[in-house]
């Protein structure tokens, strides 16, 4: 179970070869260029399949309830773990992925360990978001799965130009406090958008034969899946 990380790594050189295929004299690229591109290639590969399996291979080992998490990055360059948050339960025997590639998917497994009642935290992870100033950015995703509430997974996603809940950020102790009752209190925020950042949150139910459901079954697990990218126009390259 060593892989947390899918897929190869989408860059210039990936953009590159695709410009020469399709006939395209293109050489440079932005942040931009690569986020767009990265998000057609979700399915490529058999990515998210690899991260499905290995999902269901820390949850057998785990043997607990809980939750499977899976992140797409797309944001154009690599996605760095910055902080994580464990409020009910806690990670199984996969770690939190510490690096995400641009096309890579990660995923690992929040369990209800210890007795506890409920699975729920939240991982941010930073970004440069335009390379020209070497601006940061925090795509944020955090979730609760209580079973036996309606509804019992909830999700809230953020996409941050500032910093507000990085490590060491003034404030970022209260930020987490109110996300977490955002999270218990409020309705799902799934889609973030800030102008330039975006993070699209999703919730499913997988059943035994690994198709995703909407609502849960006696016999689904939960999911929350996030794609971080970036939106619009920008001077990064």
């Amino acid at each position: 179970m060593s892989h947390i990380v899918f897929g190869a790594p989408i860059t210039d050189q990936t953009l590159k070869a695709v410009a020469r295929i399709e006939g395209k004299d293109v050489t440079t690229f932005t942040a931009l260029d690569r986020s767009r591109y990265t998000m057609t290639t979700r399915g490529d590969e058999k990515k998210e399949k690899k991260a499905d399996t290995y999902l269901e291979k820390l949850r057998f080992a785990d043997n607990v309830n809980g939750v499977e998490c899976l992140v797409f990055n797309a944001i154009g360059g690599h996605l760095v773990l910055d902080s994580y948050q464990n409020w009910g339960g806690s990670l199984g025997s996969g770690p939190y992925p510490l690096t995400i590639e641009n096309g890579q998917f990660g995923a690992f497994f929040h369990g209800m360990f210890d007795g506890t009642k409920e699975s729920s935290g939240a991982v941010c992870y930073t970004g440069i978001y335009d390379i020209r100033t070497s601006g940061v950015g925090e795509w944020v995703m955090a979730w609760k799965y209580t079973p036996g509430t309606k509804p019992p997974l909830r999700c809230r996603a953020e996409a941050r130009q500032k910093a507000l809940y990085r490590e060491g950020t003034k404030g970022a102790e209260e930020a987490w406090k109110k996300l977490k009752k955002d999270l218990e209190t409020g309705s799902n925020y799934k889609h973030h958008n800030d102008g330039i950042m975006c993070i699209v949150g999703h919730i499913g139910y997988v059943d035994k034969e690994g198709k995703e459901l909407d609502d849960p079954t006696s016999d689904t697990v939960p999911r929350i899946s996030a794609s971080m990218y970036l939106y619009n126009n920008n001077p990064s390259s």
